[in-house]
C-alpha cells in the first residue's frame, strides 16, 4: 500500500500519531502533543528513578538532554515507521518541533510524569534528618521482639563509610588569562563497606573505587587478595544495587544461610533467597 500525502486527512493524522507513538482515537483531531509519547516519557522517569535508587540523582541540565535525545530518537523511528508503512512523501513531510527548554518546560514536563525537582540534599544533611536519636530509638522499639527472639548470627550490621580528598592540581595552558579546567575539581574517593553479626563474625569488606582510579592511578595494588575491589562510574558516595549485589556474591555466595535486609532502597528491600 502507498499512501499519497493528499489523501484523507484523518487518515494522515492516525498514522503520524501511531509513527510517533501516541495513542489515536477515532474522531480525534491534531494539535499539540506531548514533547515525547508515552513510551518515552516513561523511559525518562526510569531512568530518573535509578538514578535517585543509586543516590545519584540526575541534574536538570542533563534530563533535559536526555529528553533532547529521546526526542530525536522518537522523531527518526517515526519517520522509519511511516516509511515501511509504504508513506514515504509523508516521511519526509513531518519535521521536528523546536522546543524552548526553559524552566517552564521542564516544571511542567516533571507535573505530568510525575517526578520532581528538588534542591540536592548534602550527605550532613541527610545523617541529621535521618541518623538521630528518636529514630534509633524508635527503630529498636519497632523491631523489640524481633531483635530479642532471633538468633544472633542471623542478626548482621552492616555501614558505609567513604573518604573524599581535594587535591589543588595544577594545569597547563596556553593562556595567561584561561585557566578553567573541570578536572581541577575532580575529588578522590573511596567507600568501604563493612559487615558484622552479633556473634563477632565478619565479612570481608568492600572498598569502591571510581573507574579512573583503578586505571589510572593504581589504586588497588596495596589490598589483600581477600578485599573485593569494585569499580564503578558513580560518584556518589553510597553503593549502588548492583555493587550491593556484588558484595552479596563475593560473601555470602557459598553460606547456607537466609538473610534480611533493612528497608534501604538501595538494598533493593529485598530477602535473599537461601543458598
Amino acid at each position: 500500500m502507498y499512501l499519497q500525502l493528499s489523501g484523507d486527512q484523518t487518515l494522515l493524522n492516525c498514522l503520524k500519531l501511531s509513527a510517533f507513538g501516541f495513542r489515536w482515537e477515532p474522531h480525534q483531531r491534531g494539535g499539540s502533543r506531548p514533547c515525547l509519547s508515552p513510551s518515552y516519557e516513561n523511559r525518562t522517569k526510569c531512568q530518573v528513578h535509578y538514578s535517585a535508587l543509586d543516590h545519584d540523582c540526575d541534574k536538570t541540565i542533563e534530563v533535559l538532554e536526555l529528553i533532547h535525545l529521546l526526542r530525536n530518537e522518537m522523531f527518526q523511528r517515526a519517520r522509519q515507521r511511516l516509511r515501511a508503512w509504504g508513506a514515504a512523501k509523508l516521511a519526509t513531510s513531518i519535521e521536528l518541533d523546536e522546543i524552548d527548554y526553559s524552566s517552564q518546560f521542564l516544571n511542567e514536563f516533571c507535573n505530568r510524569i510525575g517526578i520532581y525537582i528538588k534542591s540536592p540534599t548534602g550527605i550532613e544533611e541527610a545523617r541529621r534528618q535521618w541518623c538521630n536519636m528518636n529514630n534509633i530509638r524508635n527503630f529498636f522499639s519497632k523491631f523489640k521482639v524481633i531483635l530479642l527472639n532471633v538468633n544472633p548470627f542471623f542478626l548482621f550490621n552492616m555501614d558505609e563509610t567513604g573518604l573524599s580528598i581535594q587535591k589543588p592540581f595544577r594545569i597547563i595552558t596556553n593562556n595567561k588569562k584561561m585557566n578553567l579546567s573541570p578536572k581541577a575539581l575532580q575529588q578522590t574517593q573511596i567507600t568501604a563497606l563493612c559487615c558484622f553479626n552479633a556473634t563477632g563474625y565478619t565479612m570481608n569488606p568492600i572498598f569502591y573505587f571510581l573507574i579512573w582510579q583503578i586505571y589510572h592511578r593504581n589504586s588497588c595494588r596495596y589490598l589483600h587478595s581477600s578485599v573485593l575491589q569494585i569499580p564503578g562510574g558513580s560518584i556518589s558516595i553510597y553503593l549502588s544495587a548492583l555493587q550491593f549485589y556484588s558484595f552479596l556474591i563475593f560473601n555470602c555466595s557459598e553460606m547456607r544461610k537466609k538473610f534480611h535486609f533493612n528497608n534501604r532502597f538501595s538494598y533493593f528491600s529485598m530477602v535473599t533467597p537461601q543458598d
